[in-house]
């Protein structure tokens, strides 16, 4: 009874809106376009990219809305080489960045992408950093970010078929699956921000061996830890200046001898914006979006930095 309700209400104010004889003005927000960044940066990074879009003006927004057919969720700015991109570094020195062609540009970035090649790693001490981007037709946009310090793991310790009637999951037969205990001293004089992979070779490429179920049910027994992707996410909010330690499932792939633990200390604009990310709903067609986090200012985005170390599955 309640459907038909539905049916009979729309269908009455769909007979009302035709009914109307004279037009309605409706006065549309300023919507002006910004640029989009994804820039993400390692101290082990000698190539340093930069992904730079463009976000959606008002208008594209209504002609996606009208015409479902029609990709218009990005706009990039297609072969514009024109843009003022560079990093200023603490020491006083820059990063400038060039145009990177469509012909030039690696297999996994997509849109315009911006590099600049250094003669040595960024570095793990190299202190506050600072993005700008100048273009003609959009707002300068600029960010701000410092590289953590590096907090390594004090112990990861392999724990073989860790199903001891405490872990069950409707995704995974725990039985079956590997469990890897990670211990880690965290520093007390600041905030910290971590980031956890596992990854092991499969026909000869490395894969990531945590995946998303058991991201999404590891992060409901472990408070502490943000599952995104195939990856774990931790703040110190609860131990800061503590040790650390917490056991995860690595999921149904073997665990070899050439398993390796991807450790990362990150900052703060690289977790906000990937944990806010595993907030979101892949569909929301009838729910409200939440924000992604963004650090531009004047556009859209994260530029984040960290600090990371490759260890051995057991140390």
């Amino acid at each position: 009874m309640r459907k038909s309700s539905c049916l009979v209400a729309v269908i009455f104010a769909l007979w009302n809106c035709n009914s109307l004889t004279e037009p309605i003005e409706i006065e549309l927000p300023n919507f002006e376009k910004q640029f989009a960044v994804h820039a993400l940066l390692l101290d082990k990074d000698t190539n340093l990219y930069l992904k730079i879009d463009e976000t959606i003006g008002l208008d594209e927004v209504l002609l996606f809305n009208t015409n479902l057919n029609e990709n218009l969720l990005f706009d990039p700015l297609i072969d514009n080489p024109s843009l003022d991109v560079r990093i200023s570094k603490e020491d006083g020195n820059e990063i400038v960045f060039e145009y990177l062609p469509n012909e030039k540009r690696p297999d996994n970035f997509f849109g315009n992408n911006y590099i600049a090649h250094l003669d040595k790693p960024l570095g793990k001490n190299v202190g506050k950093l600072k993005l700008s981007i100048r273009g003609k037709s959009l707002p300068f946009a600029k960010a701000e970010v410092t590289m953590p310090t590096l907090v390594p793991l004090v112990s990861s310790k392999l724990i073989p078929n860790i199903g001891d009637g405490k872990h069950a999951s409707p995704f995974i037969n725990v039985d079956s699956v590997d469990g890897l205990n990670i211990t880690f001293w965290d520093p007390k004089e600041k905030e910290n921000y971590y980031e956890l992979r596992i990854i092991g070779k499969s026909k000869n490429e490395e894969s990531d061996i945590l995946n998303f179920y058991i991201s999404n049910y590891m992060t409901s027994l472990n408070p502490e830890l943000k599952g995104g992707r195939s990856r774990f996410y931790i703040s110190d909010k609860n131990f800061n200046g503590e040790e650390f330690s917490f056991t995860i499932l690595l999921g149904l792939n073997s665990v070899s001898s050439e398993s390796k633990i991807v450790w990362r200390s990150i900052s703060k604009e690289w977790y906000e914006f990937y944990t806010s990310l595993s907030t979101n709903s892949l569909d929301q067609t009838f729910t409200e979006p939440n924000n992604a986090y963004s650090n531009i200012e004047n556009g859209s985005g994260v530029f984040a930095v960290g600090n990371e170390i490759i260890y051995p599955i057991n140390l």
